[in-house]
């Protein structure tokens, strides 16, 4: 059996986080959240991955050919992220 780290960067301002911790959102108003869905094990972005933000609002948003994402308007808050992605094994 083979295993895949997906690493999952997240960007808001001047906070960042990894899908191994909790996103704290401590702005007044509302952000932008961006990141990328990476698959580090074969060293390429996943397009077409399945991103969710969930805290008190949920957000989802499928990354593009970069493995790129956004969440527009999110307001304050702790969020959790995960990740979905279906790649073949080579």
């Amino acid at each position: 059996m083979k295993l895949r780290f997906l690493a999952l960067w997240i960007i808001v301002g001047t906070v960042s986080a990894s899908a191994s911790r909790p996103l704290q959102l401590s702005a007044q108003t509302a952000v932008t959240v961006r990141g990328l869905a990476w698959d580090s094990l074969q060293n390429v972005a996943l397009a077409g991955a399945f991103v969710v933000l969930k805290g008190r609002t949920s957000y989802s948003a499928i990354t593009d050919n970069e493995g790129l994402f956004h969440f527009d308007s999110v307001a304050p808050g702790k969020y959790t992220t995960s990740v979905q992605h279906w790649r073949e094994l080579a």
